[in-house]
């Protein structure tokens, strides 16, 4: 009999539906950490203790005890077991991480095949029509199997149009030149955000001509990885590109061309804010606060990001169609955790349907407003604490 062979879009589509389920809700060192192995799986990366330890929790590689992977790793299995128990009792495949080792494996459920033969050992077939009842039940399940899904009304605009979708990442400016140690290095002034405000700092300082240079390298935090992540992965679902580019190195002429989508801190972008501000109606972001007037009480209310705070980080999202017929989705926070969760949410088939139910979104414009909670740049949670249609 040939063995059953999972494609790597089944085998992704088992590791999402186990990351969705209530097991794994409030589990996100898990959820992160199921991703990873599952990733360097399918791209044949070597996994052991320190690769690990060095790619996944940013530790050092040889130190002489790597507990901390082989804790995580087994408190993932044992969720992995309890999934299986409980509400993934049903599912057709298993994932599993067999002790000693850390790629992750696929085999079929024995259980549900076992319930599958039982009932059919229940049912009298006549021979003559099993043929043709399995070419029935072949036909069902490749089209079930490969029926697409549908697209999300709040992406349609994007995976629909014939004009590219740019992603731009929110990414930091620096320039070369001595560091206040006085040795050479990589200088972030937070007043210089692109090559036109380091020009101009050049003009007014011809001492710093001799000192500082400009660089290629730019400065994105862990936030721009998981954000590229998610998108991509839900724009592939219906083989769209996305082109990415990084918002240190791009020109505001650029930014208007084709659909938009923004990822990033709001403080010192200064043309993604102008482009918020100029489509949205009742909101206005001022330096580090988002100022909202109500549409029918014209009371202002103020929300203001705070630096020092690292656990609760306040989350902008908004999706607008211009009048030139783009289309602009943006993703603001000034902490990592607040456009990682933003992202996955709005990536996430099921929140997305709850979302456009609760405020029967479809074509609108929408600005959103919420609290995320997170720790040590991992996002746990997301509050919603505004939502305006417009």
């Amino acid at each position: 009999m040939r063995k059953l062979e999972l494609t790597i879009t089944q085998k992704q589509q088992i590791v999402d539906t186990i990351l969705q389920s209530d097991t794994f809700k409030n589990a996100p060192t898990s959820i992160a950490l199921l991703k990873y192995l599952s990733e360097a799986t399918y791209n044949d990366t070597p996994l052991k203790e320190g690769v690990i330890e060095m790619e996944f929790f940013r530790g050092d590689p040889d130190g002489k005890s790597n507990s901390r992977v082989r804790v995580n790793v087994y408190n993932l299995r044992k969720k992995l077991t309890n999934y299986y128990s409980t509400e993934g009792a049903n599912d057709d495949w298993e994932l599993m991480i067999e002790k000693g080792q850390y790629g992750v494996k696929f085999q079929k459920n024995t259980s549900q095949q076992s319930n599958d033969v039982s009932l059919l050992n229940s049912v009298r077939w006549d021979s003559k029509f099993i043929p043709y009842i399995g070419m029935l039940l072949i036909a069902l399940l490749s089209y079930f199997w490969n029926a697409p899904e549908s697209v999300s009304p709040l992406w349609q605009e994007f995976i629909q149009s014939k004009q590219p979708t740019h992603l731009y990442i929110g990414d930091a400016f620096g320039y070369r030149g001595k560091t206040i140690s006085g040795n050479e290095g990589w200088t972030r002034d937070f007043n210089i955000n692109n090559v036109e405000d380091y020009l101009v700092l050049m003009e007014g300082n011809p001492d710093l001509k001799e000192k500082t240079r400009m660089t290629d390298l730019y400065y994105s935090t862990r936030m721009s990885e998981h954000a590229t992540y998610d998108l991509g992965r839900y724009f592939q679902k219906w083989n769209k590109e996305l082109l990415i580019k990084y918002a240190t190195n791009t020109s505001f002429t650029n930014i208007k061309n084709g659909n938009l989508i923004y990822v990033g801190r709001f403080y010192n972008q200064s043309d993604f804010v102008y482009l918020f501000n100029q489509y949205n109606p009742y909101f206005e972001i001022k330096d580090k606060h988002l100022i909202y007037t109500n549409k029918e009480t014209g009371i202002e209310n103020s929300y203001e990001t705070n630096s020092q705070d690292l656990i609760n980080d306040f989350t902008i999202v908004s999706k607008i169609k211009t009048s030139q017929g783009r289309t602009q989705f943006f993703f603001f926070s000034n902490h990592d955790i607040g456009v990682m969760a933003s992202v996955e949410f709005f990536t996430n088939t099921d929140s997305l349907k709850t979302f456009q139910k609760r405020y029967a979104i479809s074509e609108q414009n929408f600005t959103a407003v919420f609290i995320a909670e997170g720790k040590e740049r991992i996002n746990l949670s997301l509050k919603e604490e505004l939502v305006v249609t417009f």
